[in-house]
């Protein structure tokens, strides 16, 4: 596993959202409230980016089909028609000195 530094501590504040390619994976790292969160930026219902889905009390909603995601464990919250049998895939952020990162195999 190698660390793969995402950001500065200091830039992290509420409402703060960035994309990252790392190690073959597209990632978005966001804070919500005191809370920040590390997930693939790929809805697992048909692979729309969701940089710009609304965060709300720790989900993510799809700007695309309105699908609902907990930014804890991933798992699909049932809030549309739509039905989706995968997980968002989250990861823990890690801190090394003053930076937020993700600790990855070094391909996908």
């Amino acid at each position: 596993m190698k660390f793969y530094p995402l950001e500065k501590l200091h830039c992290l504040q509420h409402g703060y959202r960035k994309t990252f390619s790392v190690a073959g994976r597209n990632l978005l790292l966001l804070q919500d409230e005191d809370q920040t969160y590390l997930i693939e930026n790929r809805c697992p219902h048909q692979g729309a980016p969701l940089e710009k889905g609304l965060v709300k009390n720790g989900t993510i909603v799809c700007p695309y089909h309105r699908l609902a995601f907990s930014l804890y464990d991933g798992k699909h919250i049932n809030n549309s028609s739509y039905s989706c049998q995968k997980s968002l895939s989250c990861y823990k952020p890690r801190y090394q000195d003053n930076l937020i990162g993700v600790l990855l195999d070094e391909s996908p």
